[in-house]
């Protein structure tokens, strides 16, 4: 758990290491306009809180662990996990144990580490096909 200007670095490095530009993760994580600028405050430490589902995308984005971006006064969740039902109308969609959210997997691989959803981390990785 760490402040700001922690939370922040943390970001940076992860960005950085993985060549992304300011303004690309500020679009792939939902911000609309100029995304460079909240990526840049956000990096600073300037920001005073991140909304927690930005931080979860940008956790699955940068590959790191959510609890490198949590604040100081916020507890680690537990893990949870992916289900996919055997039967029902539901049965080819993937619910969240904690939320209920749902993925649908249909003609795509996808990778998640955390719920698209909650933003609660998954027991090991998901990977659709």
């Amino acid at each position: 758990m760490a402040n700001a200007k922690q939370i922040g670095e943390v970001i940076r490095q992860a960005r950085k290491s993985k060549k992304i530009t300011q303004q690309e993760l500020g679009a792939r994580i939902g911000l609309a306009g100029d995304a460079k600028t909240a990526i840049s405050a956000y990096e600073k430490g300037t920001t005073k809180v991140i909304p927690f589902a930005r931080r979860a995308k940008m956790a699955n984005i940068l590959n790191i662990p959510m609890s490198q971006l949590l604040y100081d006064n916020e507890e680690p969740e537990e893990k949870v996990t992916m289900r996919k039902p055997t039967k029902g109308l539901e049965s080819g969609m993937y619910h969240c144990s904690r939320c209920g959210g749902s993925v649908h997997p249909e003609g795509k691989i996808l990778l998640y580490k955390f719920c698209p959803h909650c933003g609660r981390e998954i027991e090991g990785w998901m990977i659709v096909l």
